[in-house]
């Protein structure tokens, strides 16, 4: 089945100190920001370039504490952003190696 998204979740909650909303509901769904690739060539290296570009704004997004000043939540979100891209890297690099192994330019998850 092929796709034409990754999503990139918020690094392992545990992280990140909860916010006092997060922590109140009793469903705790972790922030998440879905990556499409579908207008990129994953098989060239720009398509492959501007997907890895993607994922590290969509890392950062996803872990990024607004009005966040203590030392010890900076580095917090740091190793967040750093984890989520990780994960996200390697979701990535399989699409990449799936389009270059099949030689498809856009990989359609609707069809």
């Amino acid at each position: 089945m092929k796709t034409s998204s990754l999503v990139v979740l918020l690094a392992l909650g545990s992280v990140l100190p909860a916010t006092a909303a997060q922590s109140e509901g009793p469903e705790q769904v972790e922030p998440r920001i879905v990556v499409s690739y579908a207008d990129l060539d994953l098989a060239s290296a720009s398509g492959a370039a501007a997907l890895h570009r993607r994922v590290a704004r969509a890392a950062e997004a996803v872990c990024t504490r607004d009005g966040v000043r203590d030392v010890k939540t900076r580095l917090a979100v740091k190793r967040c952003q750093n984890m989520a891209r990780a994960e996200a890297r390697a979701q990535a690099s399989h699409a990449i190696a799936a389009a270059a192994t099949t030689g498809t330019m856009f990989a359609r998850s609707d069809r």
